[in-house]
């Protein structure tokens, strides 16, 4: 019996929400689109990306979690100033402050 010479599809390495998160920040990082200026809407991710709604809804999530951007519901969604960045990055300062504190309560 002969197997196919065709091989399995293979796999996306990058999910397209992934995907379009590199790319919008990206155009953010770059200044392409700049602090304080609206992103397009979802519509215009859309139909510039080929994806779809649900696409677009994780990686403006994503984008928000990175503290690149933050979104006014019935607004838009706009490009946040570099000092306003709200995401889970904390300076080195203080991430050693809170573990001084941490052992010195664990030491009482």
């Amino acid at each position: 019996m002969q197997e196919s010479a065709s091989a399995a599809p293979k796999r996306r390495q990058h999910s397209l929400a992934t995907d379009l998160v590199t790319e919008l920040s990206q155009r953010i990082l770059l200044g392409k689109i700049a602090p304080g200026q609206k992103l397009p809407s979802e519509n215009q991710i859309v139909r510039e990306h080929g994806v779809s709604r649900t696409v677009v809804r994780e990686a403006i999530s994503k984008l928000q979690a990175s503290g690149l951007v933050v979104t006014h519901h019935g607004i838009g969604t706009f490009v946040l100033e570099r000092g306003d960045q709200t995401g889970l990055r904390l300076k080195v300062e203080t991430v050693s402050r809170v573990r001084d504190i941490i052992e010195l309560r664990i030491g009482l």
